[in-house]
């Protein structure tokens, strides 16, 4: 930002420098223009919104270089160069040499509003880490500095604004009461002579206490180091601490004892099935290699017959349409001699018909000539006689 301020560049091109070199970051979008009344001028809009922590906000672009800079107008400098008042100057921002023949300073380094804030932000991390802080958050009830007006919404937005309710989500639902396992152990080792409880480390022989007094295992969690209890047990980590250095009664004793021997049942089972599984992770590492080295060559060998048995599936298919071709053709081929050779007979039929009566004709003409030559003869006959 301090760049950009001694490059002084156009809050467009400030605008597009921004989107050009952040504009994948989820945490930055283009703020939405409101909208244009009528007949104001149609200037752009150079918005964009920042994603906080708790909500986002929209910051314009237009002489935000200017107002980072922070610079003192030249009259306003002179008159804090020309003021006595040590106050006065330093409310300026600037350190005003008063004598005459006092040295004169190193040229002040450029400073901008968001400079300042960042080394203020930085100063205060590091001092926080040096120490252990503790927050009393103040909320503002209402706007018009009231101490008897109420706003239940602005107040809801402050508390959600400064994580509040997370923080005391986080606090109902995690562990905020913690004692080392070695101050438990230091405090009841040496009252108990249960061989069993003794010999414990220091986490199982703190959990052990705390069975001892019937805590159940959903009130805490073991860490590394520390037990962590929820907030409402812990009533119960205090009335322990008031027994320290006492001998356990008898109902104590039967209920780590049986604690112990249920957890070594526990451990021994949970082997058993450790061992289960580990079995069955080796027969399934060994079906696996087996797959590897058989399951190819007969997944190959499947994959072969299948495709053989595709192809000889399809040739006697094809085998198949080609016979039936073959005999439709055949049968088409018959049907046409067929009508061709009845064509013929036909034909010849008539041929033979047409002979037939012919030759009936021939013959009635034959008969009928020699009718005629022997009425002749004899009419002939009859006529020289007489």
């Amino acid at each position: 930002m301090d760049d950009q301020i001694r490059n002084k560049p156009s809050t467009d091109a400030l605008f597009d420098f921004l989107f050009k070199n952040w504009g994948k970051n989820k945490a930055l979008s283009r703020a939405k223009a409101p909208k244009r009344k009528k007949g104001s001028k149609n200037t752009k809009f150079f918005g964009i919104k920042l994603n906080h922590f708790a909500e986002p906000v929209v910051y314009l672009l237009d002489r935000f270089l200017d107002k980072n800079a922070d610079a003192i107008h030249p009259d306003t400098q002179k008159m804090f160069k020309k003021s006595k008042n040590e106050l006065v100057k330093e409310i300026g921002g600037k350190s005003w040499s008063t004598g005459g023949g006092a040295k004169k300073k190193k040229k002040a380094k450029f400073t901008s509003v968001v400079s300042v804030f960042h080394k203020g932000i930085t100063t205060l991390m590091r001092n926080l880490k040096m120490t252990e802080p503790y927050f009393v958050r103040c909320v503002n009830p209402n706007k018009n500095k009231s101490s008897k007006e109420w706003n239940p919404k602005l107040v809801e937005k402050q508390l959600r604004c400064g994580g509040l309710l997370e923080a005391l989500q986080v606090l109902t639902l995690g562990y905020p009461t913690r004692v080392p396992y070695d101050t438990l152990y230091q405090k009841f080792h040496g009252v108990i002579d249960n061989p069993l409880i003794k010999n414990l480390g220091s986490s199982a022989f703190a959990e052990a206490i705390l069975i001892a007094w019937e805590v159940t295992k959903a009130d805490f969690e073991l860490g590394l180091t520390k037990i962590f209890f929820k907030p409402a047990k812990a009533a119960i980590l205090d009335e322990i601490m008031d027994q320290a250095g006492k001998p356990l009664t008898k109902a104590q004793n039967d209920r780590i004892t049986n604690w112990v021997v249920g957890k070594r049942v526990r451990q021994l089972v949970g082997s058993f099935k450790a061992m289960c599984r580990v079995v069955l992770l080796v027969k399934n590492l060994r079906a696996q290699e087996n797959w590897n080295e058989w399951g190819r060559m007969i997944s190959y060998v499947a994959i072969t017959w299948v495709r053989n048995l595709r192809r000889a599936r399809t040739n006697i298919l094809k085998r198949k349409r080609r016979e039936a071709a073959t005999v439709i053709q055949s049968y088409w081929r018959a049907s046409l001699k067929i009508n061709v050779a009845r064509k013929e007979v036909g034909v010849k039929k008539e041929a033979a018909t047409l002979i037939w009566e012919t030759f009936q004709l021939y013959k009635q003409r034959q008969a009928f000539h020699l009718w005629l030559t022997a009425a002749i003869e004899k009419t002939r006959e009859n006529q020289n006689g007489s």
